[in-house]
Parts: C-alpha cells; sequence; structure tokens
C-alpha cells in the first residue's frame, strides 16, 4: 500500500532562530520607546489633573458637611413640614376659609350665569343695551 507524501522543507533549528532574530531587528524600539515615553507622560498629566479635581470634591464636600446651614437642615425640614401639615388640616372642608373661598366660587358662578343671559339678549336684540328691555 501506498500513501501519500509531500515533500516537507526541512528547516533547521538555526535558520529557524535567524528568522525569528530578523524580524526583531526589523521592530522599531526607539519609536515603541517614545510612544510609551509620550504615553505615560500624558497618563500622569491626565492622572494628576484628576487628582487635583478629586480633591476640590473633597474640599467643596467637606465645607458642606461642615456648614452649620447643612447641620441644621433636616431640623429644619421637619419643621416645614409640620408646618405644610398643619396647613393642610386648616384647608379641609369645615375651615373658615374653605366656607370663604366656597361662597366666593358660588358667587362668581351666578356672575357668570347672569353674564350668559344678558350676553344671551344682548345677541337677540342689540338695541336691548340702548333702549333697555
Amino acid at each position: 500500500m501506498l500513501y501519500p507524501v509531500e515533500k516537507i522543507r526541512e528547516v533547521s533549528l538555526i535558520d529557524k532562530l535567524n528568522m525569528i532574530f530578523t524580524k526583531i531587528e526589523k521592530i522599531d524600539f526607539e519609536k515603541i520607546s517614545n510612544n510609551l515615553n509620550r504615553f505615560i507622560f500624558d497618563a500622569d498629566i491626565s492622572l494628576r489633573e484628576v487628582s487635583n479635581n478629586l480633591n476640590k470634591v473633597i474640599n467643596n464636600f467637606n465645607y458642606l458637611v461642615e456648614n452649620n446651614e447643612t447641620k441644621t437642615l433636616p431640623k429644619n425640614l421637619n419643621k416645614t413640614l409640620l408646618e405644610i401639615q398643619k396647613l393642610s388640616k386648616s384647608y379641609n372642608n369645615r375651615s373658615i376659609l374653605y366656607i370663604k373661598l366656597n361662597e366666593i366660587l358660588k358667587n362668581i358662578n351666578k356672575s357668570i350665569l347672569l353674564f350668559e343671559k344678558i350676553e344671551k339678549k344682548i345677541d337677540n336684540k342689540p338695541n336691548a343695551l340702548i333702549f333697555g328691555d
């Protein structure tokens, strides 16, 4: 039985090493080094800017937290909420303000109905304002 055999070019270990060294010699290590140095320099500048900005944020946050107005804010908010709650209770349907506002709205509705009647009369008889009727 015959097996198909392809001719294989034998490459010696020295030839392989020579090929590798040739490829390595073509690499521009100086350019890579310069690019890497430039990248590190730019990254250093960026990191310093970030660090400075973070320090400003921390200082502003500390000032805010240590500020007396900020410390009293929860107490003031609670007081305000209690006042709003008290005020909202005073606007129920039995309060004087509610009753007065309701009367005013009823009077406004009556006035609107009267004006609508007058408007219809004027539409029907434009001379009604002059001669009456």
